[in-house]
């Protein structure tokens, strides 16, 4: 069984991989003055430093290549807080750096604030982690704007396998206010996971994005490959346990960690796909 769960995952890597470098070798030999389609090597890593039981700090840091521009062309850089009121909900506030190396993109500024709540569905642990997020954008050479984001991820953990899981995941991106108002984005994600240890996880994928422009003749679909790995930390503080321990033959059977019970569904975990 173990065998055929590596070989479907793998076959799930190479089917995200082919159509990925098909979409690279059709731009690969279109003319960049006409072409609309792009094709896009994201590999972002998180880091969550868990302070208290509530409260933590978080880090991402997202390289980001693009095919038709010849190699690297920004590096976004994240640095925020997160508060947890319950086990599923999780709410943030969180700036981004980026810095651009070319003339054809602009040095990004971003304040974001955002709420992420959990919910499983069902016994076989399918997780259903919804994310809306509100941004605030200063971009060279562009007016201040808002953008409001909306993310839906479905995830299930592989049959007697836990760690592995495979994952769909869809959001919207809507400009708000007077400047810029309307559709932005709209991407769709899926691919697989595992979580290496209580404190590593990684996922690959193939994301689609349709970006709209200010040309209506000249509207964006970008093929993007992802390969990201989120790291967690212990708890820095906390609380020591006061309950009463029971001996005996009544004594209650400990639950497992959730993290080693289904990944796909660990509440103190931000999600993948976080920039």
């Amino acid at each position: 069984m173990k065998q055929a769960v590596i070989k479907l995952s793998l076959c799930g890597l190479l089917f995200s991989a082919c159509l990925f470098l098909s979409a690279w070798a059709e731009l690969d030999s279109a003319d960049p003055a006409k072409n609309n389609t792009h094709a896009e090597l994201w590999t972002p890593v998180t880091l969550k430093l868990p302070v208290t039981e509530r409260w933590g700090i978080s880090t991402m840091t997202l390289p980001l290549l693009r095919q038709d521009e010849g190699g690297l062309t920004r590096i976004q850089t994240r640095g925020g807080v997160y508060y947890q009121p319950t086990p599923r909900l999780e709410i943030g506030a969180s700036v981004d750096y980026i810095p651009t190396f070319n003339k054809n993109t602009n040095l990004e500024w971003r304040l974001g604030q955002q709420a992420v709540y959990t919910q499983p569905l069902g016994k076989r642990g399918l997780t259903w982690r919804h994310r809306t997020r509100l941004e605030q954008r200063w971009t060279e050479n562009t007016p201040f704007r808002h953008r409001l984001r909306l993310r839906n991820r479905f995830s299930m953990p592989v049959p007697k396998h836990p760690r592995w899981y495979g994952f769909a995941e869809q959001e919207l991106h809507l400009n708000i206010g007077k400047e810029q108002a309307g559709f932005d984005q709209h991407r769709l994600y899926t691919g697989i996971g595992k979580q290496l240890t209580s404190y590593c996880s990684i996922e690959g994928g193939y994301q689609w994005i349709y970006t709209n422009t200010s040309n209506p003749n000249n509207q964006q679909n970008v093929h993007v490959a992802i390969v990201q790995v989120l790291l967690q930390t212990p708890t820095l503080f906390k609380k020591p346990s006061t309950s009463t321990r029971i001996t005996g033959p009544n004594q209650p059977k400990e639950e497992a960690p959730i993290t080693d019970r289904n990944p796909s569904i660990i509440p103190s975990a931000s999600p993948f796909n976080d920039y």
